[in-house]
Formats: C-alpha cells, structure tokens, sequence
C-alpha cells in the first residue's frame, strides 16, 4: 500500500479486487483486519480468542460479495464480531437473555483478569471498560483503539444516522470518564481522563496484541470449501 494511501479506501479497494476474483487480495485483506480482531475479542474475554477471530472472518469469507460499497469492510466486520462475542458470551454464561446495553463483561464474568504486565494506565482502562455495558465498550473501543469514524461505527451497529451513533458515544464517553474517576478515586480523575484516554488507547491496543498466556495465534490461511482463498 502506497503510505500516502487512506487505509479505509486501500480495503475497498482490496474488496473489490477480491470480489471480482482476486484472491491474493482478499488474503492482504484478512492480514489487516485480522490485528484489530484479536484485540477486539481480547478485551471482552480471557483465554484462547482464536476460534472467535476465525469465525468472524469466516463469514466475510462466505458473505464478502453481499457487502454494499457504502458500508466500509471494517464496519462490516465489527458489525459480525459483536454479534459473534454476544453469541459466545450466552453460551459461557448460561444466560440467554442479557441486554447489551446495561450488562457489562464484569457482569457476565465477574473474575475476569485485568492485569496487563505491569501496565497501569492501560490496565485501568481496561477496567473501567470492562465496567460498561457492552454496547458501550465496543463503541468506546472501535473509536479509540481502531480508529474506526461515527459513520463506521453506525454501520457496525446498523443505524442508518450518524448523528444516533454521535449522541450515543457523548453518553459512552461519560459513562467512561465515571467509571475511570470511580477507579482513581480522585478528585481530578475525571478531567484527567478527558486528556489521557486517547494515550492510555494506544498502550492497550498494544497489550491486547501481544501474545496472551494462552500463546496462540492466528492462522491466516485456512481454508475454504467454497473458493481456493487462503487467509
């Protein structure tokens, strides 16, 4: 990819290459979006990701010819990857019924471990994401570890309205900001949020990408039944 390329307009295009049969194209595609699922599922779960990342990239797989040029791949992606995590999550929990809008991961799994060697910023946020209900934290996280834009995120969320998803993320970032003072438990913890949330991302997008104690990876080829793709 030419550096001086939007990243966002390089996937469309891979996209389209890979639609129109070109599958060394749909192999660079899966190899981006791959990093950002691995961390997605981490933060929401403890332990082996890998079958979750698998699954969700197995359905662009077998949907890619269905996604509308309007709707970027990665919205499109996120969009499987919630619903995927929210399937998983019914199942490890027993609970058939939740409400991504009030429970939270702590809700749903309450020892689950935050620790994250040694780093305390991107630890803290972690838990205080952790702490939100789950529609809450995968807005709050496609914003400002993906980089993903309002409109991105509403198409992974299905809302035709960019200004739904842009007066949604004013309330999930309030709710952040509260859950990081009620962590800190001082009286500038939430005006130093508002300055340091956006560094604090960068550290954990970091950790969530380095090999957890589980040690497994991605397998960027398996194969499909359907096409002669590897990713």
């Amino acid at each position: 990819m030419d550096d001086s390329m939007d990243p966002r307009k390089y996937e469309a295009q891979l996209l389209i290459r890979w639609q129109a049969g070109d599958m060394d194209a749909g192999s660079q595609l899966i190899r981006l979006l791959s990093p950002g699922l691995i961390r997605y599922f981490r933060s929401h779960l403890e332990g082996d990701t890998h079958d979750l990342v698998q699954d969700t990239l197995m359905h662009l797989v077998s949907a890619r010819g269905k996604i509308r040029e309007a709707c970027s791949v990665r919205a499109y992606v996120y969009g499987t990857a919630r619903f995927k995590l929210y399937e998983h999550l019914r199942a490890i929990t027993k609970r058939r019924k939740f409400d991504p809008l009030t429970h939270s991961v702590l809700d749903l799994c309450p020892r689950i471990s935050t620790e994250l060697r040694g780093r305390q910023d991107a630890q803290l946020l972690l838990q205080a994401l952790r702490s939100l209900p789950l529609d809450s934290q995968t807005a709050l996280q496609l914003y400002y570890i993906e980089g993903m834009s309002y409109r991105e995120i509403a198409d992974a969320y299905g809302l035709a309205e960019v200004a739904t998803m842009r007066g949604r993320m004013h309330t999930y970032r309030e709710q952040l900001r509260r859950a990081i003072a009620a962590l800190e438990l001082g009286p500038s913890a939430v005006a130093k949020s508002r300055e340091a949330v956006e560094h604090w991302a960068v550290d954990l997008s970091e950790c969530l990408f380095e090999s957890p104690d589980d040690d497994s990876e991605v397998d960027p080829e398996p194969t499909t039944r359907d096409s002669e793709l590897t990713l």
